[in-house]
């Protein structure tokens, strides 16, 4: 929270809270997140409401919310919320600039770019889709892959095909490879 306390009006204090909670002090209507250290972090009513700023001529909804890794309390606007899938939790979690939000940032962002290769190279995007089932599991490898649990898959979809992901220094790479065969066969009659 760092001295924005003027801006964001937060109340750092388990007590406080525990008192509203036996019947003292009213907070009802606050909301609160825990850190990782076990403190409240409690945002008074109507914080968690969109607060509007005007930023360059344009006005801006700004939200409160909390940081799952760290606690701080961070604003962020609609566009993050959307892409947080209208999570809050997420939504603050993206906004925060804590080491550990940085580090799923970027897991996020790194899971997002590789299901959209396969997505490109297998799935719908392609100009010639696998099967959903194919195209589940190499998203469920991305993951993996992201995650340092496996460096390369490859998956033989059929006797002719096969689709390869595997971590590079650059990112994720994944390819597809078909298999083009002639067999001929020439018959004799005797």
């Amino acid at each position: 929270c760092d001295n924005q306390s003027d801006l964001l009006d937060v109340r750092i204090n388990r007590q406080q809270h525990q008192e509203g909670a036996d019947g003292g002090r009213e907070t009802s209507g606050a909301r609160g997140c825990k850190t990782p250290d076990g403190r409240e972090v409690l945002l008074k009513q109507g914080q968690g409401a969109p607060e509007r700023m005007e930023a360059m001529g344009e006005e801006t909804e700004l939200y409160d919310g909390c940081c799952g890794f760290c606690g701080q309390v961070v604003q962020y606007d609609k566009e993050t919320l959307s892409r947080a899938g209208m999570n809050p939790e997420l939504a603050a979690k993206l906004a925060c600039d804590c080491m550990e939000a940085a580090i799923f940032q970027t897991r996020r962002e790194n899971i997002r770019k590789g299901i959209q290769k396969v997505e490109g190279i297998a799935g719908r995007d392609s100009g010639k889709p696998m099967k959903e089932e194919v195209v589940s599991y190499l998203r469920h490898a991305v993951k993996d892959i992201v995650d340092n649990n496996m460096q390369k898959i490859t998956v033989q979809a059929s006797g002719i095909e096969k689709v390869t992901v595997a971590a590079t220094k650059k990112g994720i790479k994944v390819s597809r490879e078909v298999k083009q065969t002639r067999d001929s066969e020439i018959e004799m009659l005797l």
